[in-house]
């Protein structure tokens, strides 16, 4: 009778510790997918900053693009004024 507890008792604790390091794997897989999700938000974040970036340079081109032809439109209007406009 002892014999047969003995082997329950054995029994229970293997299938404890087949648990326990089952429960060990999950959270350790958990914990790896954390950490890869984590890594590619970082790396989303960088390449959110770096396209923000960009727009912010193409509308300081635009700037630059839109200033230099309103000078050449103003230098065209009085070069023509300076001829003799519509007289000429």
């Amino acid at each position: 009778m002892t014999d047969q507890i003995e082997r329950d008792v054995r029994d229970h604790a293997k299938t404890i510790s087949e648990l326990v390091n089952e429960i060990g794997k999950m959270k350790s897989e958990r914990s790896t997918e954390s950490e890869v999700k984590k890594i590619k938000d970082e790396y989303l974040d960088e390449r959110l900053e770096r396209i923000e970036g960009a727009v912010r340079d193409i509308y300081k081109l635009g700037k630059w693009i839109l200033a230099a032809v309103g000078s050449t439109l103003i230098v065209a209007i009085v070069g023509f004024i300076l001829k003799g406009g519509l007289v000429g």
